[in-house]
């Protein structure tokens, strides 16, 4: 009875609410204490008859003090320790207070003798007995089923018996004669009258827990019953009752249309079921129930499961339910926000791809209302101007925008407040004006502002940093009119300088000079020293004719080791002299390159107007033969061309009455270079190369004819077989490999060009996208229009076009933006100068990235090496060739197919 009892009173306590938690664990210690201290006192009493006992006052109400202590410590640890491991502890100490109980008790028997003991069967008491109740406290705690109840108050009965039958084995009355017996204590009707009142209490404290759940189960029923009708009917709500115990007792429809569990499957089970496993593990259903009985409600959004297995999202809430004060259960309320969640879910993902992609647009973003304000500002326009995010206010208008950021930008430059006015008001100037505009914000940052109307009366307008872009176009510009190496004007910047200087009129004291200079040797100075000491060499040759000439006149490359100059000086023969000594002097000394004594040595030739010519190209040629002369003859030395000078002119009209013949004389013929893939060196093309076999001038290159045969016009007759006989021996090949061809100027602006093509594609059978023309900047020049009707009717027929030698004109971008070309070829000059400058590797980045952004392959020419090679590979360039892939001569596969 009394573990019965201890079983009921704790399922009891443990099921109240917490603020009345230890007080109904102090009164079941109180209870059972009493009850197994009155079980014990009975016990002594069937001793009394036979040996006329008493018992002591002292250690029998101690005895029931001491126990009453220890029950109720004992179970005080439920209230801050909930588990197994606790109620284990709790156990022993119960045990422990038994055993008190009962030894303590023992020592209140007084008679006319003495009591002996054995000290084995009493420590086998109290082992035995605190073991028993350490095993039963933890099954006694369990609220989730009645089998591990009734276990437990199997084992706490045993416990006491054992601490009982042991303890009175332990004890043995000794009777003798000659002790007295103690006056002053409690006689045995006396004790059994308190043992009964005892029995007495525990009984009516039984019967009125007993009461308490029955009134409590009937009181829930009705309650029950009464919320089932109200919400039973629910289908779009999932609405339960649970008990204290968090098992299900009611369950309406909406939670059966939501979950799939019928009433016959989830009523008078426990809650749980609803929750994950790894949710149950961490105790999640137990903490609901705790935190909605201590805070009033709990409330939570997550995953919960269905019957069949699958989740759903849920909004749930958990509220106490009291009556008259008294906890009576929990209602749990569900509503399923599966569909909202996955709403929101989705437009958090458009939201965040949106935010994803207006943070790394390359552009700076601003969107405005119809009323002209911001709406939204993304972080890359910040970082363009180089400003912080939080100056940029959403409902600010385009004119606070642009005045905040310059005023930032300024301030952290330090730049003065009237700079900043100034460029806030070139930003205003543009606003008005929809479409592109460019602007530059200070020396460091350049802008391209975009500006687009909205249907909805608003504006999205679009930054972008243009600062490379822009210095690149004047880098390119700069290099279209200078020479990489050296920094000196190139040859065709000479010649329109060279024109210029011609259409004005000179001062009556001076006269225009032109200086052709060469050096002398610089061959062996690159094959004995290296390109690297070939190129020191040629950077301090220019300084030095910069310094000779001064602001008298300007010095240029013209390639390679040859150098002009274009100057004013007097008319006198004297000021001819001094202005060749200082040239001569300028490229004749002796210093150290890069730790090599180096003997710069060159010849000048020099030619003066009117004398020496009355035209550009006459001025430059008669120049050009005077250096020839000096060099052949006065090597180091300078001379003055004169009219003496002119066998080489002489040679040249041989040279042009030689072509008129050499047709049809069949001394030209083709050979073939060819175009290889980068990555794989995989011939993809080649490139038909003119050559002339004269039985007196020996093998000649276009370069040395080409310009003869343009001034008599035999370059038409010439042109029009190179094209021709290409294209039939092209058409033989095995392989369909692409015929590049290169096309002169004068060939371009003739108005039956296209026709030309076309034939010679008719005649040779070649596919017209095998073909492709070549040309460089200065056939476009020649005739701009013209040329460029031409190009587009050939490119209609779907033969491709190539710029050749990009990069040495002076309109390269012009060019570019004049025609859509297929193919952009890089000066061989770019890529010999790229192993020694880094301003020339710049160049073929530059233009590679320029190629990519037309979406143009780029070409290199002039690979001589490995090294050429490696350095077109590591800036991903992906077509090449020169001498490394073979010199130029018949194709491989040539051989006619069978």
């Amino acid at each position: 009875m009394t573990a019965a009892a201890l079983a009921v009173m704790l399922q009891s306590a443990l099921s109240s609410g917490r603020e009345r938690l230890r007080i109904h664990l102090l009164t079941t210690g109180i209870v059972v204490a009493t009850a197994i201290w009155a079980a014990q006192f009975l016990a002594l009493l069937a001793y009394s008859a036979r040996y006329e006992l008493t018992f002591l006052p002292g250690p029998a109400f101690a005895s029931l003090a001491l126990g009453v202590l220890g029950f109720g410590l004992s179970l005080e640890m439920f209230e801050y320790r909930r588990g197994r491991l606790q109620a284990a502890w709790a156990g022993l100490s119960c045990g422990l207070s038994t055993a008190t109980i009962h030894f303590v008790g023992t020592m209140s028997v007084s008679f006319r003798g003495i009591v002996a003991r054995d000290l084995s069967l009493a420590i086998s008491a109290v082992v035995i007995g605190t073991l028993l109740s350490a095993v039963a406290l933890p099954l006694l705690s369990r609220r989730d089923s009645r089998g591990p109840a009734a276990l437990g108050i199997g084992f706490f009965a045993a416990s006491m018996l054992s601490v009982h039958i042991l303890g009175m084995q332990s004890i043995r009355l000794v009777r003798l004669d000659g002790i007295e017996l103690v006056q002053k204590g409690i006689a045995p009707l006396e004790l059994g009258l308190l043992v009964a009142f005892g029995s007495l209490l525990l009984g009516g404290w039984a019967l009125s827990v007993s009461m308490s759940r029955h009134s409590f189960q009937r009181m829930l029923g009705r309650h029950t019953r009464e919320f089932s009708h109200l919400v039973h009917g629910l289908r779009d709500t999932a609405i339960c009752m649970i008990d204290t115990r968090g098992h299900v007792v009611s369950w309406n429809e909406g939670a059966r249309r939501l979950t799939g569990f019928n009433e016959c499957d989830i009523l008078g089970r426990h809650f749980e079921r609803f929750y994950g496993e790894s949710e149950r593990l961490r105790g999640s259903p137990a903490d609901a129930l705790k935190t909605a009985l201590d805070q009033g409600a709990y409330k939570t959004r997550g995953y919960r499961y269905r019957k069949d297995g699958s989740r759903f999202w849920a909004d749930v809430t958990m509220e106490p339910v009291y009556d008259h004060a008294k906890l009576i259960g929990f209602v749990k309320i569900t509503h399923d926000i599966t569909a909202r969640i996955e709403a929101e879910e989705h437009l958090n993902q458009i939201r965040s791809d949106l935010e994803a992609a207006t943070a790394n647009m390359v552009q700076g973003l601003i969107l405005y209302d119809a009323e002209g304000r911001v709406k939204m500002v993304n972080a890359r326009l910040a970082r363009i101007f180089g400003v912080p995010e939080h100056i940029f206010v959403p409902g600010m208008t385009e004119e606070e925008i642009g005045q905040a950021t310059i005023r930032s930008r300024a301030a952290m430059r330090g730049s003065c407040d009237a700079e900043a006015e100034r460029v806030a008001a070139k930003l205003k100037s543009t606003s008005r004006s929809e479409g592109y505009v460019q602007a530059d914000v200070d020396e460091d940052l350049t802008v391209s502002i975009n500006r687009r109307m909205l249907p909805n009366g608003g504006k999205v307008v679009t930054v972008e940093d243009v600062t490379d872009r822009h210095k690149a176009a004047e880098r390119l510009q700069f290099m279209a009119t200078h020479d990489a190496l050296t920094g000196l004007l190139n040859r065709e910047a000479f010649r329109r300088m060279l024109d210029a200087e011609f259409a004005m009129a000179p001062p009556d004291d001076k006269v225009l000079a032109v200086a052709i200079v060469d050096l002398d040797l610089f061959k062996e100075v690159n094959d004995i020293h290296g390109h690297a000491v070939g190129d020191a060499l040629l950077q301090e040759v220019s300084a030095r004719l910069e310094d000779a000439v001064g602001n008298s006149g300007i010095a240029a490359r013209l390639g390679g080791d040859e150098f002009a100059v274009l100057a004013r000086i007097g008319k006198d023969d004297i000021d001819c002299a001094n202005f060749a000594a200082r040239l001569t002097n300028a490229v004749n000394f002796t210093t150290i390159l890069l730790h090599k004594a180096i003997q710069s040595a060159g010849s000048v030739g020099i030619a003066v107007a009117p004398d020496g010519g009355e035209t550009t190209k006459a001025l430059i040629g008669n120049a050009d033969l005077a250096m020839y002369r000096a060099k052949t003859k006065l090597r180091g030395g300078w001379l003055r061309y004169n009219q003496k000078m002119g066998r080489r002119s002489r040679e040249q009209r041989e040279l042009q009455d030689a072509l008129r013949n050499a047709l049809d004389r069949d001394e030209f013929y083709l050979a073939y270079q060819s175009q290889c893939l980068v990555q794989t060196g995989q011939v993809f093309g080649y490139e038909a190369l003119l050559r002339w076999r004269h039985e007196r001038f020996g093998t000649l290159p276009p370069d040395r004819f080409v310009k003869a045969a343009e001034e008599n016009g035999l370059i038409l007759a010439i042109g029009e077989w190179v094209l021709r006989t290409a294209c039939i021996e092209a058409a033989a090949w095995q392989a369909p490999h692409k015929l590049a061809v290169n096309i002169s100027a004068i060939q371009l602006i003739q108005p039956d060009f296209h026709q030309l093509v076309t034939h010679a594609l008719l005649e040779s059978g070649l596919p017209a996208d095998r073909l492709e023309i070549e040309i460089t900047e200065s056939v476009i020049i020649t005739d701009k229009n013209r040329a460029l009707h031409n190009l587009r009717r050939i490119k209609a027929l779907g033969v491709s076009v190539a710029i050749d030698d990009f990069g040495t004109g002076y309109s390269s971008l012009d060019t570019l933006n004049s025609f859509e070309f297929d193919k952009i070829k890089i000066d061989r000059t770019f890529l010999m100068d790229a192993k020694r400058s880094e301003a020339s590797r710049a160049i073929i980045r530059a233009v590679l990235a320029l190629g990519r952004s037309l979406n143009l392959p780029v070409l290199a020419e002039g690979v001589e090496s490995e090294e050429d090679l490696a350095l077109l590979r590591a800036e991903q360039c992906g077509e090449a060739q020169g001498f490394y892939f073979g010199r130029p001569g018949a194709v491989e596969c040539d051989r006619l197919s069978a």
